[in-house]
């Protein structure tokens, strides 16, 4: 996907959280840049449902009702300005990270706007003054996928661009919904509907190899490798910059993966596979 395209996917599925109407439609701009400034200065990125429809190849997903961004730790009183204190938004609900995010995640907060009632804003602080950890404790793979003020980032590019993912295998129960993903359905077969969400238990009933989602394998994150990152440009308003967490990625040694072990004998790394 080229720049403009990209640039066209994100400025539609954001746009929706502040639109002030058409007749206000330079205001509405104003605060979509004002956005993403935050977004740059804060270190933060967009994560859910309009960062998987931003990233997705596949038909154009529906608009979506919850933008969800994760913030490091002490950036919340900046969000608070911009979203309270500029666009008029409220807060609707406080609660801390629970299951999953326990160990990662502060809290989360969840903004609504008096006059976009169905549409939700949520900020999900970390633990931590950075957010690399927490986007690696989603429950599973199509949760991570990330837009920042100028990048997007993909550690599963092929099957997250093809709205398709697999469970962690760490455990989830009582897991708090810190990051939504409107739209999951779980298929047996990889034929969604448009818009719609593959998402696997496992591997194990899969009739091909696992590639990038093998669960055997552990990804190092130094050096992005394996990791699927771009461009989008940013907004016209946004000064360019080198994305703090992308940068913190590539210099990491974050490892991570999405099972114990592989239970596909198509998989090279099963001990059950039949290839030559």
């Amino acid at each position: 996907m080229g720049k403009d395209i990209l640039k066209g996917r994100v400025t539609r599925y954001s746009i929706p959280f502040f639109d002030r109407g058409p007749e206000l439609r330079y205001d509405t701009q104003d605060d979509l840049d004002r956005f993403f400034i935050t977004l740059r200065t804060t270190r933060s990125w967009i994560v859910g449902s309009v960062a998987l429809s931003v990233a997705s190849v596949l038909s154009d997903p529906p608009g979506r009702s919850n933008m969800n961004v994760l913030s490091p730790y002490g950036q919340l009183q900046e969000w608070h300005h911009f979203l309270v204190g500029i666009c008029g938004f409220v807060v609707v609900s406080e609660s801390k990270c629970e299951g999953a995010y326990l160990n990662e995640g502060g809290k989360f907060f969840v903004f609504r706007h008096p006059d976009r009632q169905s549409l939700h804003v949520t900020i999900t602080t970390s633990a931590r003054p950075h957010i690399l950890q927490l986007f690696f404790a989603a429950p599973n793979t199509i949760q991570q996928v990330a837009v920042g003020a100028h990048h997007i980032v993909m550690p599963f590019p092929v099957m997250t661009s093809n709205q398709e993912g697999v469970r962690g295998w760490r455990p989830t129960d009582g897991a708090h919904p810190a990051v939504v993903v409107e739209g999951h359905e779980s298929y047996k077969v990889a034929s969604p509907l448009p818009g719609a969400v593959v998402l696997h238990e496992s591997t194990a009933n899969w009739t091909r190899a696992c590639g990038e989602a093998c669960p055997a394998v552990d990804r190092w994150a130094h050096g992005l490798k394996g990791i699927g990152s771009c461009s989008w440009g940013g907004m016209d308003g946004v000064d360019a910059h080198v994305d703090a967490n992308l940068r913190a990625l590539g210099h990491s040694r974050l490892s991570f993966r999405t099972g114990a072990f592989c239970l596909n004998e198509y998989c090279v790394f099963s001990g059950k596979y039949k290839g030559s």
